[in-house]
């Protein structure tokens, strides 16, 4: 799976999210799975599953989140090269009412010699002089972000930006309404669910988390015109609970990450990608074997 097709911000050293490929290996990993191996798309690869026939060698490229280069780079390439894709959008994202709280974060950490929070009785804070220093810091904080819900993430961030006025606007490196409804409208693409706030939906409440997969499902629906079947789950972090929400909404099936081969008994809502970051395949991304795989990209979130 993929997220951004594009360069790391150097502004964000040591910080860059490692969600991001370069256009040239983007193009390299997508002319390699048009001579090889056998592209299909998500809605597809579902409809084999279910009848219990893969096709040998099968990929299936997804991009989470809803960048713009999905748009402007990646879609060009994979027209070329006739791959079909499908992207699951955050729509909190498209309308700019959620912010990318993991870039904010490392911007501030960038530009900081000292950050402190006080949570209830307890302050935290953190010296900040070194590389060291900051991935110390940005780990600290990602791990009480990370499955907050998405007004006390927004307070939190209030209080550790404070007065720092100087930070990048990154909300700007995702698709607009307008490149949304042009990406939708192309025979290559297929646009999947990704929420509407982008939380950790096994971590908040029963109530939000069905709120923020019904939100972004809805959302898309009436910006596409399209009926939205397929979903993604924010950070691939799910539960038997949220897998039963997200069906119950009336989507057709749900990935996360981990080992990517498919078989007859796979869950339709634990289809299973691995991911291409900072510009080269994890540890699980497929290499050449016959069996069938998934290709995708991943933020950190």
């Amino acid at each position: 799976m993929f997220h951004r097709i594009g360069t790391p911000d150097p502004c964000l050293s040591p910080l860059q999210p490692k969600d991001y490929v370069t256009t040239e290996t983007f193009r390299s990993v997508i002319a390699d799975i048009a001579e090889h191996r056998r592209p299909i798309s998500i809605p597809e690869l579902v409809r084999c599953l279910q009848s219990g026939r893969v096709p040998d060698r099968a990929v299936a490229v997804t991009f989470d989140d809803g960048f713009a280069d999905n748009l402007t780079i990646a879609l060009p390439i994979l027209e070329q090269y006739q791959v079909p894709a499908t992207v699951y959008v955050t729509t909190g994202f498209i309308d700019r009412s959620v912010r990318p709280f993991q870039y904010d974060l490392a911007a501030l950490i960038c530009r900081s010699d000292y950050l402190a929070l006080q949570q209830g009785q307890q302050k935290m804070s953190w010296k900040i002089h070194s590389d060291s220093d900051r991935r110390s810091c940005f780990a600290s904080l990602y791990r009480l972000l990370k499955p907050a819900s998405h007004g006390k993430r927004t307070n939190l961030m209030s209080c550790l930006v404070g007065d720092c006025t100087d930070l990048p606007d990154y909300s700007s490196m995702y698709l607009t309404r307008e490149q949304l409804q042009q990406l939708s409208a192309s025979p290559r693409i297929t646009i999947g669910a990704h929420t509407h706030k982008h939380l950790q939906l096994n971590a908040v409440d029963a109530n939000q988390m069905r709120a923020d997969i019904a939100a972004g499902h809805e959302t898309l629906e009436r910006l596409t015109g399209r009926a939205i079947e397929h979903f993604s789950y924010p950070y691939g972090e799910h539960s038997r609970s949220v897998q039963r929400t997200v069906k119950e909404i009336g989507l057709s099936s749900a990935v996360s990450v981990g080992n990517t081969y498919w078989w007859r008994g796979t869950n339709m809502f634990d289809i299973r990608r691995s991911a291409v970051e900072g510009d080269r395949p994890s540890a699980d991304s497929p290499q050449p074997v016959s069996d069938s795989c998934s290709v995708t990209a991943k933020n950190q979130g």
